[in-house]
């Protein structure tokens, strides 16, 4: 006796274009929306000629783009006022929207690691005000020293003694910046970066 092929059977692939239809609806709901994407586009693989998936596939590619460059722009408006962490996480989130986001892979990658201070060992006959004057090219800056290394501006340096120098934004070497303002924007690392002075 023969027994008699289900549909199925014939063609295992028969169900799969309402399976993953079904759960790219559920993920449009859920707000997974690089998954929900992904879905849409294996409906399309299995109907590429159905009008309603080629609509939805464009309209979430659209939609994707579009929320990963703005979690991109939030991103440089925080790298614009020194907020380092939170930019990350938004270039983060604009490449979980869209790996293929250049920019803000570039700015991940380059401009966010960029060191934030670096080490000065002291020599002798040193200042705050001579050590101001050579890296800042102004010894009104000597202030930075002592705030960044917890001293006294007028306390003596010893040769040897290591300082943490502040990396100025290069707007901030060319002009005279009132001490208060360049104390609430100058970013204040976690842990030092051990860098060569020279």
């Amino acid at each position: 006796m023969f027994r008699q092929e289900t549909a199925v059977e014939k063609d295992p692939f028969q169900t799969f274009p309402k399976k993953y239809y079904w759960e790219a609806i559920k993920l449009e709901r859920s707000g997974e929306f690089p998954k929900t994407l992904f879905y849409w586009r294996v409906v399309k693989s299995f109907t590429p000629h159905d009008q309603e998936t080629s609509e939805k596939v464009l309209f979430w590619e659209t939609r994707i783009r579009r929320e990963a460059e703005n979690h991109f722009l939030k991103g440089l408006e925080k790298f614009k006022q020194n907020s380092v962490q939170e930019a990350r996480k938004e270039f983060l989130i604009a490449l979980a929207y869209n790996p293929e986001h250049h920019r803000a892979l570039d700015f991940l990658k380059h401009k966010l690691n960029e060191p934030v201070w670096t080490i000065y060992e002291v020599k002798k006959g040193d200042t705050m005000r001579k050590i101001s004057q050579e890296i800042y090219k102004d010894p009104e800056k000597d202030f930075l020293i002592a705030y960044f290394n917890n001293l006294d501006s007028q306390d003596p340096l010893r040769p040897g003694m290591t300082l943490n120098l502040p990396i100025l934004p290069p707007a901030w070497m060319d002009k005279k910046v009132p001490a208060q303002e360049m104390l609430h924007k100058t970013p204040v690392p976690s842990k030092p970066l051990k860098l060569d002075a020279s």
